[in-house]
């Protein structure tokens, strides 16, 4: 509903040098001024090889100040970004070319950010410690193209990774204790994935009536997810009560950095594919007419191994579920478009997507383990202008989306 982000990134120049540099600061009314450094550079390599190399640093910036007996700090949600790209280009022909790149991003805050009094103010005093976050992933590409007489073959390889770790202080929960400095509550979730996607596509040259891809693609998932919820850190005498209570199996989960673990959730690992066709067809009357119909045949299924223990499951010991969903379908498309002339166009259009089903993770209360997948129609009609000799763009869209089993979240009074 909130349509898509394609991120293109500028590909590598044959024979050129070219580079660029960049610095900015930025201020925040409240909060700190900071800066952020950018640099580009385009090396070309003998007639047929090119490499790109980009990179950023950023400090952002931070507008919450905590001030708390065991913890003081002046924007405590500041952080850095740091990103880097390196992209290789090998044409030896006009009909074959080889881009590969690689990317890698990290971003660290050492406060989450999040306010709890009603005034909205940037203040807090009810969190006697940090809730820092990080943020990292990878990614390499292979795009390989070669162009036939009749069609040019696309093989697009991709492999990412990526991990995320957040400690949330919730002391708050606990607010008389928590404004005399003494942590009782703090959540931690921690979560790596990797995945692999292949598309191969062949798709048709575009200067005829005529116009046509076709095409499979492939993806594997793999995630690691655990939550765990804990209270009391660093209350000496609650680990000693722990010890002298027959309750040993409690009194080992009791760490005095972190506290005690209530409750730990995960998933051991998640595992999801999908493999799909897909196809397009279009035609084009005249200067003024255009007709498409395409369709994609796909079969996605998750499944995982969703794991729950700690104190709260000492009595019953720690509980394991295998769980798994299945999505799989046929979604069509089909539109048409009427340019009336250069500056007035009108077009219809009818598409069906689906969104993987997943799993929930409860932490204190039971929740069904499994939601299903969701499908969407889209029906669409626009008529996009141009007056002014395109200076001035006036476009009218509607827009009919029955949603199927949408997925949303929902919160409970104890989770």
């Amino acid at each position: 509903l909130a349509g898509i982000v394609r991120y293109v990134p500028n590909s590598p120049q044959l024979g050129s040098w070219n580079g660029l540099l960049s610095a900015d600061w930025v201020h925040i009314t409240q909060g700190g001024t900071e800066p952020s450094f950018g640099v580009v550079l385009n090396a070309p390599v003998g007639d047929t090889i090119a490499l790109r190399f980009a990179g950023s640093w950023q400090h952002k910036p931070g507008v919450l100040d905590v001030e708390n007996p065991s913890y003081q700090k002046e924007d405590a949600d500041d952080g850095y970004t740091r990103t880097g790209r390196i992209m290789a280009l090998w044409q030896p022909t006009d009909k074959f070319a080889l881009n590969a790149w690689y990317t890698k991003g990290q971003r660290n805050s050492g406060d989450l950010g999040y306010l709890t009094n009603p005034n909205g103010q940037f203040v807090r005093d009810d969190t006697p410690a940090a809730s820092p976050i990080k943020n990292g992933y990878s990614l390499a590409t292979l795009d390989a193209r070669y162009s036939f007489d009749w069609a040019t073959l696309v093989s697009i390889s991709a492999y990412q990774t990526k991990n995320s770790y957040n400690d949330s202080d919730s002391s708050y929960l606990v607010e008389p204790l928590a404004l005399l400095g003494l942590r009782t509550v703090h959540a931690r979730r921690k979560v790596d994935t990797s995945g692999y996607q292949q598309e191969l596509r062949l798709v048709s040259p575009s200067d005829g009536p005529w116009t046509w891809l076709a095409g499979g693609y492939i993806s594997t998932y793999t995630a690691e997810i655990n939550s765990t919820l804990n209270v009391y850190p660093g209350l000496t005498v609650l680990a000693n009560l722990l010890n002298t209570l027959p309750l040993s199996a409690i009194a080992s989960l009791y760490d005095p950095q972190q506290g005690l673990i209530a409750t730990t959730t995960g998933l051991h690992p998640v595992k999801a594919d999908e493999r799909a066709l897909f196809g397009e067809l279009s035609r084009t009357l005249g200067d003024d007419w255009k007709f498409i119909l395409g369709g994609r045949f796909y079969h996605a299924g998750v499944s995982g191994t969703s794991v729950k223990s700690g104190a709260a499951s000492v009595l019953g010991g720690p509980s394991t579920q295998s769980v798994s969903s299945v999505g799989k379908g046929f979604s069509p498309k089909a539109s048409v478009t009427w340019h009336y002339s250069d500056s007035i166009m009108a077009y219809g259009t009818v598409s069906r997507g689906f969104q993987y089903g997943g799993f929930n993770i409860g932490v204190l209360t039971s929740v069904p383990p499994t939601y299903k997948s969701s499908t969407l129609w889209n029906y669409e009609m626009g008529v996009r202008t141009d007056w002014l000799d395109r200076t001035l763009r006036f476009d009218l869209t509607g827009f009919y989306n029955p949603w199927k089993n949408p997925q949303v979240y929902q919160g409970t009074s104890d989770n």
